[in-house]
């Protein structure tokens, strides 16, 4: 009769009390459901570890608080990061407080590399991360440096943004989130000898502008007249008293032209086609003027074939497109080129 009812029961090897085989959680179970319940540290014999309900894995959180007044939450290991490499200081025990917002970051970043590409030694604005954010990276005082983009594209290539897939080209705008560089596009379409539309594409902060007109021409010219008149236009809107406030502020200033051979006809004194010669003047009065103007601002007037422009296709395309919307627009009044030179 004993042996019989033995077979009911089986010994916890928690407790080491025979109970009904009802008291277990299966046939297989070897601790009894009272012990799982009352017990708050078991121990797991047969698997030689313990656990303890107490000391699971912790999920804490720590405040931040930004430059502008803003909090948000961050993980304990992100917070770790921002104190030791700078960007924060601890304000509580539950609160860091941010030191540098993304713009002041930058000025920091650059002005301690003295505003030169860490690699090559050339003038730069751009700012990277050493340790990207997938591999764990923050935007820090320690993890930024000055690089320029052509290096920055030899030392992660996976970071350019053309790519061929199946055979076809294929380029990404990627425009620059910072609100102190300034790039314009140029461009002109030649209705006639005598008739020139211009296009003109402004790129800052992620925000794309485009504007456009019609000039008349007393002589036949050419393309390279055209687009040569594009950055004249492009220079009168920088000196316009009216847009002064928009980029007095601006740390660089890009012209791209489709000229291959822009630097040549700018900054050489060699001997080239008369019809140019007044054109060129005022784009040089209009640099001086800018370089007064804008006195922290860098300008520049560049190629738009080059290898590290190339990404930028797509933009140079959209100022051809405005420059020949309005040209075949009989309603669309057109200017006397005099009015501009």
């Amino acid at each position: 009769m004993i042996r019989e009812k033995l077979k009911f029961r089986k010994e916890c090897i928690n407790c080491n009390k025979n109970r009904l085989i009802s008291q277990f959680t299966s046939s297989r179970s070897r601790i009894c459901n009272i012990c799982k319940i009352t017990s708050r540290n078991t121990t797991f014999i047969y698997k030689g570890v313990t656990y303890n309900r107490r000391t699971k894995r912790l999920k804490g959180v720590i405040t931040l608080e930004t430059k502008d007044g803003k909090k948000r939450k961050i993980k304990i290991s992100d917070a770790k990061l921002y104190v030791k490499q700078g960007r924060a200081i601890i304000k509580d025990k539950s609160t860091i407080s941010e030191q540098f917002n993304e713009e002041e970051l930058r000025d920091l970043v650059l002005a301690r590399a003295d505003y030169r590409c860490q690699f090559c030694g050339q003038e730069s604005h751009n700012i990277e991360m050493i340790k990207s954010s997938r591999d764990g990276g923050k935007r820090t005082p320690l993890n930024l440096h000055c690089i320029c983009e052509k290096c920055e594209q030899i030392i992660n290539p996976s970071k350019n943004d053309e790519s061929i897939i199946i055979g076809i080209r294929k380029s990404r705008a990627r425009p620059s989130w910072d609100n102190r560089i300034l790039k314009i596009f140029c461009d002109c379409s030649m209705y006639s000898q005598e008739k020139i539309g211009v296009g003109l594409v402004f790129i800052k902060n992620q925000s794309i502008r485009t504007i456009s007109e019609v000039f008349s021409v007393e002589v036949a010219v050419n393309s390279v007249y055209g687009e040569l008149l594009a950055i004249v236009y492009a220079l009168n809107h920088l000196v316009d008293t009216k847009n002064r406030s928009e980029y007095i502020h601006l740390r660089s200033i890009t012209i791209y032209s489709d000229v291959n051979h822009i630097q040549h006809l700018l900054y050489t004194d060699s001997q080239v086609n008369p019809i140019y010669n007044s054109v060129i003047r005022k784009i040089k009065e209009l640099t001086l003027l800018v370089t007064v103007i804008y006195p922290k601002t860098a300008l520049s007037i560049q190629y738009l074939g080059d290898k590290e422009n190339r990404r930028d296709i797509v933009f140079y395309n959209l100022a051809h497109d405005m420059s020949r919307k309005w040209i075949n627009q009989k309603k669309r009044k057109v200017i006397s080129v005099l009015n501009i030179l």
